[in-house]
């Protein structure tokens, strides 16, 4: 959702007598994220479909029927000039539905291997923007490509790093670890975490900032309450850019808009991948970065106390190292993604927009030699 919103923003800012419906899961966090960011939200349900046959299947088919019928009649209510799509199942009902009603479509990608969704769903598009170049492999029809990256909500405000280090008492002579498992938490990191807090006993050098998730919040809490190590424990963070701001390194799950954050933050990260990910789209995510010196990859079976605070102790013993793995990942980042795709949806929606900067060439010419090499 966080892709759709910044793109609706980004259009929202260009023109604002723009008209944007979005469509979401009814299971998922539209319901809090969509009317706070100011757009009205159609809630859908649909499921994703099963990977073996079954009555699941049949179920899931028959709520994307449903779904596609219930699109159809929003479109010809609503009169849209695009319909944007970000992945996920309720987009392949609204691209359905879109299709048989002949409205344009523009899809986004955010992972460098391509979700079944939007694998399926390009060929109903007039383009496809993508984030990594790696993702590009995955499409059959390249001419419908756009390198404009990943959308992202993230800004960080300037002049406040003093004023969020005594919100959260942290100290302003110390460095700042961010352990991050996405919105859920991710259990065997905070595990990891737990039983790594014995090497930073009494260590005055660094602090951590971890969001563990609902879930595991208070045993975390526990396992942090007599470690003697200043850790910030947060079931859920909502002011990202507040601690972007004051972290020296970032300790992730590898999804993809966790990526593109971390990346226009300018900061070096240790990334986790979850394992079970479809198609292992996460670890493609993150050796993307790790190949080019903007990360460093541990894969979730090596995840242990020991080796979760080796690495740490690695990264914050050569500033260098993470001076220069925060500015490849910033060299990596594209925070004008939400424009260009703004510029593209005007594009297709009949406007001339001032500029429109994507074009199928847009490339790293050397970095797709590279690929189609291998």
């Amino acid at each position: 959702m966080v892709p759709a919103l910044s793109i609706a923003e980004a259009v929202k800012r260009r023109n604002v007598q723009s008209e944007i419906l979005m469509l979401g899961s009814d299971r998922g966090i539209e319901a809090e994220m969509v009317p706070k960011a100011g757009f009205e939200l159609v809630e859908l349900s649909v499921s994703a479909a099963p990977r073996r046959p079954g009555m699941a299947m049949v179920k899931a088919g028959w709520q994307l029927l449903a779904a596609v019928r219930r699109v159809r009649k929003i479109i010809r209510g609503f009169k849209p000039d695009v319909v944007v799509g970000t992945g996920g199942y309720v987009s392949v009902a609204a691209i359905v539905a879109a299709r048989l009603g002949k409205v344009p479509v523009l899809l986004q990608e955010q992972n460098s291997v391509p979700g079944r969704a939007n694998r399926f769903l390009a060929r109903f598009a007039r383009e496809v923007h993508i984030h990594f170049t790696e993702s590009r492999r995955h499409f059959k029809d390249r001419g419908k490509l756009r390198l404009s990256g990943n959308p992202v909500r993230i800004r960080i405000p300037e002049g406040r790093a003093l004023r969020t280090l005594q919100k959260y008492r942290l100290h302003a002579d110390r460095k700042t670890v961010l352990v991050l498992g996405g919105s859920q938490g991710a259990r065997s990191l905070n595990r990891a975490f737990c039983d790594a807090l014995a090497h930073f006993r009494g260590d005055r050098s660094v602090q951590f900032i971890i969001q563990t998730g609902k879930q595991d919040y208070r045993k975390v809490l526990e396992n942090v309450r007599h470690s003697g190590v200043r850790v910030v424990v947060k079931s859920f963070i909502t002011n990202m850019e507040e601690v972007y701001g004051v972290a020296h390194l970032v300790v992730a799950r590898a999804g993809a808009m966790t990526l593109a954050e971390i990346a226009a933050c300018g900061l070096p990260s240790i990334l986790v991948p979850y394992p079970h990910a479809a198609d292992d789209h996460q670890t493609a995510n993150a050796r993307a970065l790790a190949d080019k010196d903007a990360a460093v990859m541990l894969p979730d079976k090596d995840l242990t106390g020991d080796s979760f605070a080796e690495a740490i102790r690695r990264m914050l013993s050569d500033d260098v190292q993470l001076r220069r793995m925060g500015t490849h990942a910033y060299a990596l980042s594209r925070p004008d993604a939400s424009r260009h795709i703004a510029e593209a949806v005007e594009s297709l929606a009949g406007a001339s927009p001032e500029s429109v900067l994507n074009v199928p060439e847009d490339y790293d010419e050397a970095e797709i030699a590279r690929e189609e090499a291998n």
